[in-house]
């Protein structure tokens, strides 16, 4: 009913951090006795609704992005610190070096010819790069193949 098309219509600016000014505007004649009696209900129950305004805050962008890069480093040394601990000292979680890329690439080339059984798996982040070398791989490949073809 007409209740619930006041409750979407308003559903931003009731409740939560607003102030919210409801006037109910209300009909004297017999024949609209049932619209006010619904519109005075809506108010009564507009008046039980609690809000807590609270000022809107603003954060600098640049600080936010000194503090997260600060919390980022804290959290590296943690794991860094977590990993000696667990007698996993050599993991890094630095991008990966192109020496250490062509490294990656080679074993990826063993593994696929089947001279390596396995690649050890140290961490999610060496996980992504394998993905990300295997795919340069195949896309090169494929660009040879295509050009010896075409």
């Amino acid at each position: 009913g007409i209740n619930a098309e006041y409750g979407h219509v308003l559903k931003d600016s009731i409740g939560e951090n607003c102030n919210t000014v409801m006037i109910a505007n209300v009909w004297g004649e017999a024949s609209q006795l049932e619209e006010t009696i619904s519109t005075l209900r809506f108010g009564t129950r507009m008046m039980c609704v609690a809000n807590e305004p609270m000022q809107n805050v603003h954060y600098d962008p640049l600080l936010l992005v000194r503090e997260y890069e600060q919390e980022i480093k804290t959290l590296k040394m943690e794991l860094a610190m977590h990993d000696t601990l667990a007698n996993r000292s050599n993991v890094s979680y630095e991008p990966y070096t192109e020496a250490q890329q062509f490294d990656l690439q080679q074993n990826i080339r063993r593994y696929i010819s089947g001279a390596l059984p396995e690649i050890e798996i140290v961490n999610l982040r060496q996980v992504k790069e394998i993905f990300k070398q295997f795919k340069l791989i195949i896309l090169n490949n494929n660009n040879i193949t295509t050009d010896l073809f075409c």
